[in-house]
């Protein structure tokens, strides 16, 4: 009786094990630069790189709008968007040091995260309509996709705060 119930309880482990794995979505990745030129990210033999993890969605309210934009976590997040910034970086140029996810050519930018709290710096498109101001704003240009925002400066990769994303939609209204 006992062995049959480690068999079971292998069993269902085995099972979650299995179902986690399978969960998990895929992407593919382009390196960008911040005035929206972008290439795949290809591995040595020309093939395009896939990564794994989960799609999230980041909204935040602001006077009755919302900034709304898709985020992808990878499996081992961290170490993986060094990993891939890296790579961009070799691939095409310091200015092309930002990874970000796109499922296919028409994908709307969205951006890799470590968790929902932590969004890499790159180009994104929300869902909201903000006044669009002509000075030093990090706003881009509007398109029928939505509003597209640079969250980076100059050539460097950082990893933005929530706060730090909720301030920067703020000025906006």
């Amino acid at each position: 009786m006992i062995l049959i119930k480690y068999i079971l309880f292998l069993i269902c482990l085995n099972l979650i094990c299995i179902n986690s794995v399978f969960s998990l979505d895929k992407t593919y990745v382009i390196c960008s630069n911040k005035t929206q030129n972008w290439y795949w990210l290809k591995d040595e033999n020309n093939n395009y790189i896939q990564v794994l993890g989960k799609w999230e969605e980041w909204k935040y309210e602001i006077n009755n709008h919302y900034a709304i934009f898709k985020y992808f976590i990878p499996e081992n997040s961290y170490n993986k968007l060094l990993e891939l910034s890296q790579k961009c970086i070799e691939s095409y140029g310091i200015d092309y040091l930002s990874p970000q996810p796109s499922d296919n050519y028409s994908s709307r930018w969205s951006l890799f995260a470590i968790n929902k709290d932590l969004i890499l710096s790159g180009i994104v498109i929300t869902d909201f309509e903000p006044t669009i101001r002509i000075d030093d704003s990090m706003i881009i240009r509007h398109s029928s996709y939505g509003n597209i925002f640079s969250l980076r400066k100059n050539n460097t990769l950082n990893f933005l705060k929530n706060d730090l994303i909720i301030n920067y939609f703020k000025r906006f209204y």
